[in-house]
């Protein structure tokens, strides 16, 4: 009996149509739907984050702003 290794191994594997819907599902994203499920609200944990940060980001800026800022005072003689 010839035992059959490397590529030609794999060309005498059977292929069934589940094996194909994975693989295409693969290459257009539709993996599975607890993936989505997932994805979902880590999107909008994400943003949320994103958010907060960016306000407190703006919020310590603005008040640094005002501790450093130079007072001119104009007098008419």
């Amino acid at each position: 009996m010839i035992q059959l290794t490397g590529a030609r191994a794999e060309q005498d594997k059977v292929i069934t149509p589940a094996d194909i819907e994975h693989q295409i599902g693969g290459i257009t994203g539709e993996t599975s739907e607890a993936a989505r499920k997932v994805t979902q609200p880590a999107l909008v944990a994400g943003t949320a984050i994103l958010v907060g940060f960016v306000i407190c980001v703006f919020l310590i800026g603005k008040r640094l702003g005002k501790k450093q800022t130079t007072i001119v005072e104009v007098v008419r003689i």
